[in-house]
């Protein structure tokens, strides 16, 4: 009887340990690796040999990643490993451990993240971690997209126990978790459906296979009605891109670009315009730097004007059915200088700087502000907003379909202008107003 108890009490532990959608924990014993481990093995020798991995102090089933990885899941050579298979990390060089001697998963930096693909709102994610020292407080793992803690992703205990966190699936679509200082290990990640069923590897696997995001975007997903405009408490030519990789996440907007001439900095500028009824006025704007080598021609093919928009432009990733409105004009109004908005891949927008319509300044012609409209369906859309530089942006908004955002929020502009005149925003008397905003006796008027 005593040997049965033990059997079941065996057979429930084991069935307990592989329970988690990924476990870490099962990778060896006293008895040696895993025979689930064998083929992950292999292959991690092989990249050894290879210099594509490297071994962490020599020792046999401790492995480093020798190369960058950028949202992907971990290879051997040409081999998804099946021990993180479904996970896609991005980080640096020698930033990315597999444990296997250690039944662990290992983060040797900071901000490095991991994406789980495709959740479903509702569903609930558990990650158990723990810290690679025990002296020091500040490693943990934050919940950086789409999801909203339960408990944990903060400060460790004292001791460095382990760490249970918790956090529900906000909205369908890809979750990020970032590590916030080097030296942190998962041991387990375990995905929970809506009815609270444990999800396997691969059903979380497959569930994000099948769903279709916009145009792939490291980032937030845009799902609501949202106003974007330079942060005017800034000084001017502060740099909004100025990391490594060249990307800013500016709350749902990316601003694309490194440092120095490739930057978008900050630019003293006013700019004045409705946006989807909401009057717009600054005194500062994004500025794009005056690199032109950056943008494509404008015959380029969308697969050459994504990659340069990667070195410099503005970026969001819309998740629903909307509009975007730009307020945005040419810094120049040079032959050959020109505006392009690309969305999904395609170009949807194109204006040479010699189209667009120019105001006098001190007598010296210049680009007029302008705002540029395009929509998109229930499948969304990334939208890249860059040209022929330089160029600036004084506001970006995207409106969800169907919000009813088109009351005109009152007059930006005042004017003298003769009782019963139709004017446009450009103070310009039209006879009957057509599609657009429009001024009558200082009230403006929206006409479809």
């Amino acid at each position: 009887m005593k040997k049965l108890f033990t059997f079941i009490a065996l057979v429930v532990a084991t069935l307990t340990a592989n329970a988690q959608t990924w476990n870490f924990k099962v990778y060896s014993s006293a008895d040696g690796f895993a025979e689930s481990f064998a083929a992950d093995k292999t292959a991690l020798d092989a990249a050894v040999t290879a210099g594509t991995w490297t071994l962490v102090g020599d020792k046999e089933g401790r492995y480093q990643a020798a190369y960058k990885t950028v949202n992907e899941e971990l290879k051997a050579g040409d081999t998804v490993l099946q021990i993180t298979r479904g996970l896609y990390v991005t980080g640096a060089s020698g930033k990315f451990r597999v444990d296997a001697a250690n039944n662990q998963f290992g983060f040797n930096g900071k901000d490095l993240s991991l994406r789980i693909r495709g959740l479903k709102a509702g569903q609930k994610l558990q990650f158990v971690s723990r810290s690679a020292s025990n002296s020091s407080l500040d490693r943990y793992f934050e919940a950086t997209q789409n999801l909203e803690v339960v408990e944990g992703f903060n400060v460790p205990e004292e001791g460095n126990p382990e760490k249970t966190n918790t956090a529900t699936v906000k909205a369908e679509g890809d979750v990020v978790i970032t590590s916030m200082v080097g030296g942190l290990n998962v041991l387990s990640i375990t995905v929970f459906d809506v009815d609270g069923t444990q999800m396997t590897k691969d059903q979380v696997i497959a569930q994000g296979e099948s769903y279709v995001a916009p145009r792939e975007m490291t980032g937030t997903i845009v799902r609501e009605s949202k106003t974007w405009i330079c942060p005017q408490d800034l000084e001017k030519d502060t740099e909004m891109s100025a990391d490594n990789e060249g990307v800013t996440d500016f709350n749902g907007l990316f601003l694309r670009g490194k440092t120095g001439s490739h930057a978008i900095k900050i630019v003293d500028e006013a700019a004045e315009g409705v946006l989807a009824g909401e009057a717009i006025s600054v005194v500062k704007v994004f500025g794009y730097s005056g690199n032109s080598n950056l943008a494509p021609a404008p015959d380029a093919s969308a697969d050459v004007a994504i990659k340069n928009a990667t070195d410099m432009s503005i970026a969001l990733n819309a998740g629903v059915a909307g509009k975007l409105y730009v307020l945005l004009r040419p810094s120049t109004l040079t032959e050959g200088r020109y505006v392009w908005i690309y969305k999904n891949g395609e170009k949807a927008f194109e204006k040479q700087a010699t189209d667009w319509k120019t105001k006098d300044v001190d007598g010296t012609a210049k680009s007029d502000y302008d705002v540029v409209e395009l929509e998109n369906d229930a499948t969304g859309a990334t939208y890249f907003i860059g040209g022929s530089l330089p160029m600036r942006v004084a506001a970006v908004k995207f409106v969800v379909a169907g919000s009813g955002e088109t009351t005109v929020v009152g007059p930006f502009v005042q004017r003298d202008e003769a009782e019963g005149q139709w004017y446009n925003l450009r103070g310009q008397a039209v006879t009957t107003p057509s599609k657009g905003i429009f001024v009558k006796n200082g009230k403006k008027y929206f006409f479809k």
